[in-house]
């Protein structure tokens, strides 16, 4: 897997980058993305470089939306994105408009049935949401969650809502197929560990990455959802 970063120099993480890689090979000039609870940097700008797509953002706060439309305006191919103030579980958009809606760290923040019938309503018969998100089945990233709650770096709500293997599967209830791919597993307890080494930070990323990659192909699901980030992959039934 590349070694690749967004175009403010943060690192892209595997689920990330399987998310750009996918949305990279589709033909998507001219194409309408939904970023789904966009936030302030829009990840999605990072996910869609050079595609040619058409990007809408939609958040609930201003100041995101406002950080998030300089953010565009600042970038080559995104300067006619368009973002709004919104809430996602109501968003402003008529039916059938868009062909993608891409959810990146989103579903924490939200109420699943209506933002999937939204994300569902939204999306164009041919189109697919792309979902990026946390698990919380994992009881060592959950103490971690918990010691930053008690430190204020995370808030209550996130921490008491990251969503299990069941609240992708309701997504099956709005589409007709659901996709599940899984992240990190080994990679960040390795990674902080080791990456003290001199000069070893990438090739110890890079490595962590494949070895995950082979476990979560290989260990039934019951062990996959201890991974610490999903990718979801939802397309419309044929209704």
């Amino acid at each position: 897997m590349p070694w690749e970063f967004s175009a403010e120099g943060h690192a892209l993480s595997a689920p990330y980058l399987f998310c750009r890689n996918w949305f990279q090979r589709k033909a998507l000039h001219g194409r309408d993305v939904l970023d789904f609870g966009c936030g302030a940097r829009s990840l999605s700008i990072d996910i869609l470089a050079g595609t040619g797509a058409g990007l809408t953002g939609v958040d609930i706060s201003p100041e995101s939306i406002r950080m998030a439309s300089e953010r565009a305006r600042q970038t080559p191919g995104f300067e006619q994105s368009r973002f709004d103030v919104s809430d996602c579980e109501a968003l402003p958009y008529e039916d059938d408009s868009f062909d993608y809606v891409l959810s990146l760290g989103t579903l924490s923040c939200v109420h699943l049935d209506r933002a999937y019938a939204e994300m569902r309503r939204v999306l164009r018969e041919d189109g697919a949401v792309f979902i990026v998100d946390t698990l919380g089945h994992n009881p060592l990233f959950n103490l971690n969650r918990r010691l930053k709650l008690m430190c204020g770096l995370k808030m209550a709500w996130t921490v008491d809502h990251v969503r299990k293997i069941g609240d992708f599967e309701l997504a099956g209830r709005y589409f007709g197929d659901v996709q599940m791919h899984f992240f990190d597993l080994l990679t960040p307890f390795l990674v902080p560990a080791l990456s003290t080494l001199p000069g070893s930070s990438q090739r110890l990323r890079r490595w962590s990455w494949a070895a995950d990659s082979f476990l979560l192909r290989s260990v039934p699901l019951g062990l996959r959802k201890h991974a610490l980030k999903t990718a979801c992959i939802l397309t419309r039934s044929a209704k």
